[in-house]
């Protein structure tokens, strides 16, 4: 996907040397050309990818002067020939997506963000009013960062061109640092519109921003307050109109300007998506090629504390799919040349800040590495599957049911009855409260913890494990804050990479219509759920999938991974452990004793417990090396 970034200034001209400097941390991304405009007070750029083979046309930014405007746009619009009619631009092959948002927001101004379907972004500055209007898409891969001082906003869809500013004052935004090795305020900081950096922001999915007598003002406009549920008498309805909104949307994510691939790893969202995909290319005689890591130390996970409980290699689910949809050509990574740590230290320096799951690192920058150098442009994923298509629902929402009592008393009971009372008033009783228990577990330094009264606040509010929800709206509108940094995540790496990753169960069309459907559909007539994908997809996706017992685990043999490299971490941690800010924020003394356990012991550990020790490590990495 193509990269923007400008500045505008308040009281002078656009600075050159400013523009450049932004310019500059950029310059080596994959991009097939570069064009800028720079005009009085305004400076906008932008590194063309094409993605589509419509971006092959593109000319932005561009100065319009009847208007007296500066605009730059960047993305896929999947409304082209429904925009066309509206805004009169004929939706032919030499017409780039950018240029139909142009348009669109000369016909429909600030109401335009309502009009677009797809991965976008926009900025428009206007010289008359000194006015700047910033709109990015509902839930796609796409990201853009903002940062205001007493003299200009910069904006980029690359926190890197703003760091790099002459004068960036960088700053550490430790209660953000906290909350992501925490959990603590993960809504309002993790899940926020902060960084790592003080006063640099990220505007959220679904939001826009408005710059206006040197304040910002920034809003929500979807997904709406308001939604009113729609009732079929039939679930199989709902499952059937989704399913047409699945293809629609996979299909929007074909149009490609180089091969299109598919991350497949055997749970329910990416083998629909690549199944999907398989079927709508096999129609124009093509295969379509998956990546998938498994596990390199599969004789090793016998052991595994999760045996029993999770799926820890899913390669015969990956196979089931191969077969059931006849044209894909499967590649199976292992990862093996790449070390966990590794992969963190280069997760990094790529998005300047560490991750939730650092322990996956390794292997996703795999797969963005093996599609990239085998030539595919469009890597599809099933991120935002769980809060669409294989939704669970609330099972304490449903209503009362006498027959279901007598067929499953213990189970009604349980969940319909004890689970809301526990949510609803007894969840922050230390038996229940797994919150505080998990913070109790992190390797947050004690001065830390008591900076910002963070246990306190955890015995008082179990705000993140065991959360009541008034209604099913509520819910879904949870996993679509949670997807916020997923979306960054891979805008971010897709820039560097040079390949779009795009996620068609977050299409808007689809997200619309899943908003609007009742909490009973995605359950059967027992305490069954995930009902709508598998009767969407029965009959194609093979039952030993759809009706999995176990979810699979991702990096399950990484223990495994982290002991045979176990003296690279050993000296990762001696090169951080003597850091005074590192100290400040992480109780190494904890971390070394417990990374010295855990690489001694033959037993094999949680993988949990793997993941927070390299997400602490990675994160003291990050404090000594940026700050």
């Amino acid at each position: 996907m193509s990269l923007i970034f400008g500045i505008v200034r308040y009281e002078t001209h656009a600075d050159g040397d400013f523009f450049e400097a932004m310019y500059e941390p950029l310059r080596d991304f994959p991009q097939v050309r570069f064009h800028k405009a720079i005009q009085h007070e305004a400076a906008f750029g932008k590194l063309l990818t094409f993605g589509t083979p419509e971006d092959t046309y593109d000319a932005q930014p561009v100065y319009l002067s009847e208007p007296n405007i500066l605009f730059v746009a960047q993305g896929r619009i999947d409304n082209r020939d429904e925009l066309s009619q509206s805004i009169g631009v004929k939706a032919d092959a030499q017409v780039a997506d950018s240029y139909f948002i142009l348009q669109a927001y000369l016909k429909y101004g600030e109401e335009t963000q309502h009009k677009l379907k797809g991965d976008w972004s926009f900025v428009a500055y206007h010289f008359n009013t000194k006015e700047l209007f910033v709109a990015r898409d509902t839930m796609g891969y796409s990201a853009l960062f903002f940062y205001k001082t007493d003299k200009y906003l910069a904006f980029s869809s690359s926190v890197k061109a703003i760091l790099a500013l002459p004068d960036f004052k960088k700053e550490l935004n430790d209660e953000y640092l906290i909350s992501l090795l925490s959990l603590w305020k993960v809504r309002e900081k993790f899940l926020g519109d902060e960084t790592f950096y003080k006063n640099v922001f990220s505007l959220q999915i679904g939001f826009v921003l408005k710059l206006k007598n040197r304040a910002i003002t920034v809003s929500q406009y979807w997904p709406p307050e308001n939604i009113k549920e729609i009732y079929y008498k039939n679930k199989q309805d709902y499952s059937d109109q989704m399913s047409e909104l699945v293809y629609k949307a996979v299909n929007r994510r074909l149009r490609s300007n180089k091969p299109v691939a598919s991350m497949l790893s055997g749970g329910l969202d990416s083998s629909m998506v690549s199944y999907v995909a398989a079927d709508l290319l096999k129609q124009q005689n093509k295969t379509l090629t998956t990546l998938s890591h498994v596990p390199l130390y599969k004789n090793n996970l016998s052991n595994h504390p999760m045996a029993q409980k999770r799926v820890l290699d899913e390669t015969p689910f990956i196979s089931a799919i191969i077969k059931a949809a006849g044209n894909i050509n499967p590649l199976y990574l292992t990862s093996e040349s790449v070390s966990p740590w590794q992969g963190s230290i280069e997760m990094l320096n790529i998005i300047d800040g560490f991750i939730h799951g650092a322990g996956n690192a390794y292997w996703m920058l795999d797969i963005y590495k093996t599609a990239a150098q085998a030539g595919y442009g469009t890597l599809l994923t099933g991120e935002g599957g769980n809060g669409s298509t294989s939704f669970v629902g609330l099972d304490y929402k449903r209503p009362h049911s006498v027959r279901r009592f007598l067929k499953k008393p213990v189970e009604y009971l349980k969940r319909q009855v004890a689970k809301p009372l526990v949510l609803k008033y007894f969840s922050t009783l230390s038996v229940f409260n797994t919150f505080e228990k998990f913070i109790l577990e992190s390797y947050l330094a004690t001065s830390a913890l008591d900076k910002y009264n963070v246990m306190d606040e955890a015995r008082k509010k179990n705000q993140v494990f065991l959360q009541y929800y008034a209604n099913v709206l509520q819910f879904k509108k949870n996993y679509i804050l949670y997807y916020r940094p997923r979306s960054v995540l891979g805008a971010t790496m897709g820039h560097y990479y040079g390949i779009e990753l795009r996620d068609p169960t977050t299409d808007k069309d689809l997200m619309d219509f899943f908003l609007a459907i009742p909490n009973e559909v995605f359950f059967d007539e027992h305490f069954n759920s995930k009902m709508l994908v598998k009767r969407m997809m029965a009959n194609k996706i093979p039952d030993e999938v759809l009706y999995a017992k176990n979810k699979g685990l991702q990096s399950s043999d990484l223990i495994f991974r982290v002991r045979e490299s176990k003296t690279e971490v050993l000296n990762a941690f001696a090169a951080l452990k003597n850091s005074a800010l590192v100290q400040d924020y992480i109780n190494v003394n904890k971390l070394e004793k417990n990374l010295q356990a855990y690489l001694d012991s033959e037993t094999v550990e949680s993988t949990d417990t793997i993941h927070v020790l390299i997400k602490t490590m990675q994160a003291a990495d990050f404090l000594m090396k940026r700050f």
